[in-house]
Order: C-alpha cells, then structure tokens, then sequence
C-alpha cells in the first residue's frame, strides 16, 4: 500500500514539474514569434491564385536543409507578403527586392487556425507555394526541389 502511494505522489511531482517546464518555455517566446503565431491562429487560406507580370516569383526546397528559398524573377520588388505552402501553412515575409531572394525555414511555416504545428514539425513535402500581397493571392512558379 506505502509503494503504490510513493508511486503516484512522485507522478504527481512529475507531472507538476513538467508543467511548469513548459509554462517557463512559452514565456521564453519573443515578441516576433508571438506574432508570427497570431497572424497564423487568424490566418485564412484565401484560395484562388492567380498568375500575374507582377509578381513574378519562383520558389526552390531544400528539402534536407528545412528551408526554402523565393526568387524574385522579374524587375519590381514583391511587397510584404504571406507565403502560403499547401494551402495550409504561411509565414511572413518583408518583401524581395528585383533579382534577388528571401529565405523562409519549414519550421517558420506555421499551420493556419488554431492549430500549433509547423512545416518541419510534421514532416510534410512542400507540393505548393503562393505568394499573399494586399493585391491578393498569387502563384509561384515550382518548387524546384534541390538536393546538396
């Protein structure tokens, strides 16, 4: 009877330890992931994308590396935008100057809606990618898979 008792007062010390493990582990969150995760709890998939001369955007996976790569092919700079994978996942980007790229990591692809999981956390190929403006949703060309 004494055993079976010290069992499960030293799981309850567990179990309370853990918990508090964890509470001190959300407090360490800066104030750019906290964003990064209200936009995406808010976020909606807007579905519908289009092609446009504007937004001229090719997209390469580093599928080992856990990052993606968003080249701007053409000559006017992509405004601050989300970057939408699968439909499911976005991120946030400043923008991408003319000829130039931005780097988005699978674990900063966060699961739009209430969901907490990531890109990388679930292990889920990156089959699609759009690019978000204030304009609306756009497609991009790829992505190109690259293996080192």
């Amino acid at each position: 009877m004494r055993s079976s008792f010290f069992i499960v007062s030293a799981g309850t010390i567990l179990a309370l330890v853990a918990g508090c493990e964890q509470s001190d582990k959300v407090s360490a969150v800066g104030p750019e992931a906290r964003q990064a995760i209200s936009a995406a709890a808010t976020a909606h998939y807007p579905g519908h994308a289009r092609t446009s001369d504007e937004v001229q955007v090719a997209a390469i996976n580093y599928q080992e590396k856990d990052y993606l790569e968003l080249h701007n092919l053409g000559t006017q700079s992509v405004p601050a935008s989300n970057v939408w994978v699968n439909g499911t996942f976005m991120s946030r980007i400043e923008g991408i100057a003319p000829k130039s790229y931005v780097t988005v990591k699978h674990g900063a692809l966060l699961e739009a809606g209430p969901a907490t999981n990531d890109l990388k956390h679930l292990n889920q190929p990156v089959a699609k990618v759009e690019i978000e403006t204030d304009r609306g949703l756009y497609t991009v060309q790829g992505p190109t898979i690259k293996r080192d």
